[in-house]
């Protein structure tokens, strides 16, 4: 089995948009039916941080999230979490999860937050077990916030 490396903001645009063409039915709803793929990666690539995990040159996972203080005040947002499908089940998305956590606490933000489908049970259940608690409900979609280890 190849060895699984990590990154932070390394993939180029071009990387970020295959991977998240190669996620986008994953996602609930399909990606490309809330948003022009192709902006959101440039937007991605231009404006969060990147956790990337890499087979040989093949972008199998990222966490994307927004961590700018002075954008996102003392909290975090995870705008995205993509692994692809055949490497799904294999702790990739939570270590991706818990270097983003490590960067927040670097930055001392309070907490980070996302949003996920409420019939997406594997991601909920994997959000649950990193201490995510459900803070809002928007019709299908959780608010799901989790304060960061300096905080907790």
């Amino acid at each position: 089995m190849p060895v699984v490396r990590y990154t932070t903001n390394r993939a180029t645009v071009d990387q970020v948009l295959q991977h998240l063409r190669n996620c986008q039915a994953a996602f609930i709803p399909p990606l490309n039916e809330r948003v022009d793929v192709a902006s959101y990666a440039a937007k991605v690539s231009e404006n969060a941080e990147t956790f990337e995990a890499w087979e040989d040159d093949l972008l199998i996972g990222l966490v994307a999230a927004y961590l700018k203080p002075d954008r996102c005040r003392d909290t975090g947002f995870i705008t995205s979490v993509s692994i692809l499908n055949s490497h799904t089940r294999r702790g990739v998305a939570r270590q991706l999860m818990q270097q983003c956590e490590q960067r927040a606490v670097e930055l001392r933000l309070s907490g980070l937050r996302l949003e996920v489908a409420g019939t997406n049970t594997a991601a909920v259940g994997l959000y649950q077990s990193l201490g995510y608690t459900e803070t809002e409900v928007n019709g299908p979609t959780l608010v799901m916030t989790r304060r960061t280890e300096s905080n907790a």
